[in-house]
């Protein structure tokens, strides 16, 4: 990866963006290994399987701004207490030195809570998903809602920053994911959307976010 930013007039810059004298010159290298039980028409997430996840990303030229991060993560996939219900235990640490540059996330981050870079970082989350009704309702041509689902979960994360003093943050987060599944003008390709409500730990009270569409193919 080459980044360089031209015309940069601003007199600081973010940690996460390249400035006008210091390009970034980063290579990332990814290895991943996943595992999953094929789920049925109606399940609504894996029931067994696992996945691990190992980033290494670093600025190995000497030339324009310099940064290192490594992380690794792995899920664990288990059946619920129900048919179609399914459990994920999620766990992950990312270690970094930013100096001059701060690389995006290469661990899950606590949910209802805005990224922010440390040192070091730990996470572990818990989801329980389920669905609530296969309802197969339709709008003439326009809609078809195939199901609506949940997901309760909770996240506990720990950053530590080590320039001058030492900064500990801890995050103890739970929700829950509302979503509804359905096409839209007939197409075959099935849309996912809804909206999570999160208790931040850090804000000491409950946030509502949209969840962004996601396709299924």
């Amino acid at each position: 990866l080459h980044e360089q930013v031209y015309n940069y007039n601003l007199p600081i810059r973010n940690y996460t963006e390249p400035g006008p004298n210091q390009p970034l010159n980063a290579v990332q290298t990814i290895l991943s290994y996943a595992t999953q039980l094929k789920r049925s028409a109606r399940g609504v997430a894996p029931r067994r399987g696992f996945a691990v996840l190992g980033t290494w990303r670093t600025t190995p030229f000497g030339t324009g701004l310099e940064a290192t991060q490594w992380a690794a993560q792995g899920s664990l996939y288990l059946p619920g207490l129900s048919s179609h219900h399914a459990i994920r235990l999620r766990v992950g640490y990312q270690w970094q030195a930013q100096a001059q540059y701060q690389f995006a996330p290469a661990v899950s981050f606590p949910r209802g809570e805005g990224y922010t870079s440390f040192d070091r970082f730990s996470v572990t989350s818990l989801d329980y998903n389920l669905p609530l009704a296969f309802t197969h309702w339709e709008l003439g041509r326009l809609l078809y809602v195939q199901r609506l689902r949940a997901a309760v979960f909770g996240d506990v994360a720990q950053g530590a920053d080590q320039h001058g003093a030492a900064v500990r943050v801890n995050y103890r987060n739970v929700g829950v994911d509302a979503l509804v599944l359905f096409n839209v003008l007939r197409l075959r390709t099935p849309i996912e959307a809804g909206v999570r409500v999160v208790h931040s730990s850090l804000l000491g009270k409950w946030v509502v976010q949209p969840l962004a569409f996601n396709i299924s193919f």
